[in-house]
Formats: C-alpha cells, sequence, structure tokens
C-alpha cells in the first residue's frame, strides 16, 4: 500500500530505511526517510484508518497520526 502510494504522490523520494538503535548515521537516514516520505505516510494512515475494521488498529494508526502532527 506504501509503495503504490509513493509512486502516485512520490515517485522521486527514496523508500523508508530501518532505524538502527545503535548507529546513529543509520538512525538519521531512516528519520530522514520519513520526513522525505511524509506526505506519503499521512495518506497510508488515512486510507489504511479507513480500511480497517479493528478498533485497535485504528487506535494506534490515530495515535502514530497524532504523534506526527507536533
Amino acid at each position: 500500500m506504501f509503495e503504490k502510494l509513493k509512486q502516485e504522490l512520490a515517485p522521486e523520494s527514496p523508500g523508508l530505511r530501518k532505524l538502527c538503535p545503535m548507529c546513529w548515521k543509520v538512525k538519521a537516514n531512516g528519520l530522514q526517510s520519513v520526513v522525505d516520505n511524509y506526505e506519503v505516510l499521512q495518506n497510508l494512515w488515512e486510507d489504511s484508518n479507513s480500511a480497517t475494521k479493528d478498533t485497535d488498529m485504528r487506535a494506534r494508526i490515530k495515535g502514530v497520526d497524532a504523534q506526527m502532527q507536533y
């Protein structure tokens, strides 16, 4: 779902990278990939929230979305 939205909204942005708890260089690259894909991620959360019926998952999606608003 992320890849489909990324191709539609931001095909030039890199994909997401894993965060490494030990290496700051890798962590910085991972966080930058979130920033680079922020619009795509917002759309993903919106689409996922409306697509799922699981109330626990919907609450998690809303929580992540709320945290990313700051």
